[in-house]
């Protein structure tokens, strides 16, 4: 199961996260093109409602859609032999879950390009569309979702990227490329909202972007579905439970809240996180009936293979033994 290793890449995302605000507001507010006034910000109630209004909308649609999707496909599987070719012909036009990850990429790597653009007014429009302004500013409903594809630094870029396509590749084996476009979307949506809630409590302004909150939420659900799933911190020459690792990070977390530290933003990875643990024995059921059925039998196929690779490994070892032994005991044999 060397595929579904995810080495290093959780503590990657840790070290370069990917929600970090207060540097990018530095960057951006450093630049002549950039200084402007943020968006006045109305009755924080009214805003908040606004947002958690957007992110279910968000939710909402997402779940329909890729349940529409799922359906038709099989319906059109089930009417007979004469429509499985349009059915097969259908499924080859969808993206498989290495595609779905890599136009994920592709989209973030897209806006980060044009970050690079040199021209004040794209920076403006940028910086206003596409970076989630945190409390007392005022927060654009759409930023929950375009902050999640917006990258500022390559390294922060590539760091993200890498943990996307170290835990998306399995997450969407599990769920489907339908299943897991709309869980991306959603999880996206949901660690903004608990950023910006966060910022309500902090109060002290800056920007969020980036898609270390929807990452969380892919990490949450695979730690759910595959908790003995091995993991690593990047320079730490040990591994260790995705279930423990995840569970470490979140007290880190919340560590930073009660602290104060604004280096990352602590509230949107724990968002993402917390809807992805939630998201398989809980929010499912309301949108992906078959998930409780099919997620236990991922891991039961997953435990399976752990434990017959364990034995192959032991009958190697035993295999290794006896021929040394025996080998052994033939140049004994031999000297005598």
């Amino acid at each position: 199961m060397r595929g579904l290793r995810p080495w290093a890449a959780l503590g990657l995302l840790r070290a370069a996260s990917a929600r970090s605000f207060a540097s990018g507001l530095q960057q951006a507010s450093s630049s002549l093109a950039l200084k402007q006034k943020p968006p006045a910000a109305p009755s924080s109630l009214w805003e908040t409602l606004k947002l958690c209004g957007f992110t279910l909308g968000v939710v909402e649609g997402s779940f329909w859609l890729a349940g529409q999707a799922r359906q038709q496909h099989w319906s059109l599987k089930q009417r007979g032999p004469g429509k499985h070719e349009e059915a097969d012909r259908k499924s080859s036009l969808r993206l498989n879950s290495q595609e779905m990850i890599a136009s994920i990429i592709g989209t973030n790597l897209l806006v980060f390009l044009v970050w690079k653009l040199p021209r004040p007014s794209i920076q403006r429009y940028m910086l206003r569309n596409f970076t989630q302004h945190l409390p007392p500013s005022r927060t654009l409903a759409p930023t929950l979702l375009t902050s999640a594809y917006s990258h500022m630094e390559i390294w922060h870029l590539g760091a993200n990227m890498w943990a996307l396509w170290s835990f998306g590749k399995v997450t969407a084996l599990i769920q489907g490329t339908e299943q897991f476009l709309a869980f991306y979307l959603s999880a996206a949506v949901v660690a903004s909202l608990a950023g910006h809630v966060g910022g309500l409590r902090a109060g002290k302004g800056g920007i969020s972007l980036g898609a270390s909150g929807a990452i969380y939420g892919l990490v949450g659900l695979l730690a759910y579905t595959l908790p003995h799933l091995q993991a690593s911190i990047i320079f730490v020459p040990f591994s260790t439970d995705l279930s423990q690792l995840l569970a470490a990070f979140m007290a880190l977390d919340v560590l930073g809240i009660v602290l104060g530290w604004r280096t990352f933003n602590h509230w949107a990875h724990l968002g993402g996180a917390i809807f992805g643990l939630l998201y398989g024995p809980f929010i499912s059921k309301r949108y992906w009936p078959e998930a409780e059925s099919q997620l236990k039998s991922f891991r039961e196929k997953f435990e399976r293979k752990q434990v017959a690779q364990l034995e192959t490994h032991a009958l190697m070892v035993v295999h290794q033994v006896v021929t040394q032994a025996a080998a052994s005991l033939s140049a004994g044999a031999s000297n005598q």
